[in-house]
């Protein structure tokens, strides 16, 4: 395929030239059920990217799925948002072993830093959409990495669900 190769993990990876044309979530409006098809044809997998300027996917489908979630809050759709672009990128493990930034102080060595691409992509998307700030987006960053440790480390002494 012009323009698509693969690297030697076998990713796929995107041309400039396909990247320039590929859609880009920022620059989408609110999607719809009748955005995930076109003339009859299903492109809720098509790729798009999820920030222009970050090599950072996901598909039409997921970022319906993020919009939803978001709009049936009434809170904070924010950051709703943000845990649901998380959950696409990371794994529940890498959350709960994660940390927003580089910077600041942790009592586990074994935490590491989370894909900044992938953070800095969200921050970006989230930014974009939403009446929130930068500082906000990475507040619910480590928020969530927090709670998802906290939730696994209650699974993990048998107390299956977390308190409420």
């Amino acid at each position: 395929m012009g323009g698509v190769d693969e690297d030697e993990e076998g990713e796929v990876v995107f041309s400039d030239e396909v990247l320039r044309a590929m859609p880009v979530a920022t620059e989408m409006g609110e999607l719809g059920p009748e955005d995930m098809q076109v003339n009859g044809l299903d492109i809720s997998q098509q790729q798009i990217l999820l920030a222009r300027g970050y090599r950072v996917f996901l598909t039409r489908g997921q970022l319906y799925e993020v919009q939803i979630a978001a709009r049936e809050t009434t809170k904070t759709p924010w950051s709703v948002c943000v845990r649901r672009l998380m959950d696409i990128y990371f794994d529940r493990q890498t959350l709960a072993m994660g940390k927003a930034t580089s910077h600041g102080f942790s009592n586990n060595p074994a935490r590491k830093t989370l894909n900044q691409e992938v953070i800095q992509a969200i921050k970006a998307y989230t930014v974009s959409k939403y009446l929130t700030t930068e500082t906000l987006v990475m507040r619910s960053v480590a928020i969530y990495c927090s709670d998802v440790r906290r939730t696994m480390e209650g699974r993990r002494k048998g107390q299956g669900q977390p308190s409420k």
